[in-house]
């Protein structure tokens, strides 16, 4: 994307500085907008896009029943307390000991009416508890709007690149390969008192003879 954007722009901005009475400003003017808007969409999106921390660990489904469900992520008073020791630990430029993990950041849900019902219903209680089947603990809640920001982001970019390729880079890039090639530079001219001094030198030496 970089490259059907930005070579064919940076090669037109080389061209209007050396032919700008072909060229008007407004043509570099709007290929500026389209370059701009995507360089700042491009920022935006490794902005946003580093900013989420995924929570891929489903603790909902290991939720025994709905009270414990519907209060997740509630927990008891000492498990509370190693949490925030283990972020006072990590708050300097010390080592942590409570690396490799991430704090859930979403909520639970008890569902009791689900699709499986049926198949709950027919199978043997150990491939219910396999597949966990019936009634249970699902995932309610999450971040959807700061995981969607970061796609839609993305697909601005994409969007931008392609509207770029498609009215700008096509004509600009042939434009540069139909160009006609580079002629010589004619000869300087000849200096008129060398051409009267060659006649007069060509007269004498064929006047009559002695």
């Amino acid at each position: 994307g970089t490259l059907l954007m930005f070579v064919p722009y940076g090669w037109f901005v080389v061209y209007w500085r050396t032919h700008r009475e072909e060229v008007p400003l407004r043509s570099v003017a709007a290929r500026s907008c389209l370059v701009c808007m995507a360089l700042a969409l491009g920022v935006s999106m490794q902005v946003f896009g580093s900013a989420v921390a995924d929570a891929p660990t489903n603790l909902c489904a290991y939720q025994p029943d709905a009270a414990s469900c519907e209060a997740f992520p509630a927990l008891p008073d000492a498990q509370c307390r190693l949490l925030e020791a283990c972020a006072a630990a990590c708050g300097g430029e010390r080592p942590c000991p409570c690396d490799g993990g991430l704090l859930p950041n979403y909520r639970c849900r008890w569902s009791n009416a689900t699709s499986d019902t049926i198949t709950a219903i027919l199978a043997p209680e150990s491939f219910r508890r396999e597949k966990r089947l019936g009634p249970r603990c699902v995932k309610a809640e999450c971040p959807l709007y700061k995981y969607a920001r970061g796609v839609a982001l993305e697909f601005g970019v994409l969007l931008l690149i392609l509207c770029y390729v498609a009215t700008y880079a096509l004509h600009d890039v042939a434009r540069l390969l139909g160009r006609p090639p580079k002629q010589p530079p004619p000869p300087p001219p000849l200096d008129a008192s060398l051409l009267r001094v060659h006649g007069e030198a060509a007269g004498a030496a064929g006047g009559p003879d002695r």
